[in-house]
């Protein structure tokens, strides 16, 4: 398997040490088992979410939606 996936998934997680590949019967077989474990992290992050927003009510979701009635930004300048 290419170490560079592994390096870019260590250096996302904050880790910077030497890279230590797990062991797999194949080139294969190592890419499906780094796959299944981000798709397990994903899904967990999206149950977590779908978590917090069942329990957020409807009246703080409505002071996001609050209609803006402030002037339009129209151009930038440097001071």
């Amino acid at each position: 398997m290419n170490i560079c996936l592994f390096e870019i998934a260590n250096n996302l997680m904050g880790h910077k040490g030497e890279i230590i590949l797990p062991s797999c019967s194949s080139d294969e077989h190592s890419a499906n088992k780094f796959n299944d474990f981000f798709v397990r992290i994903i899904s967990t992050i999206r149950d977590d979410i779908d978590n917090h927003k069942s329990q957020i009510s409807d009246a703080v979701v409505m002071i996001a939606d609050i209609k803006f009635e402030g002037h339009p930004l129209t151009k930038l300048t440097q001071n």
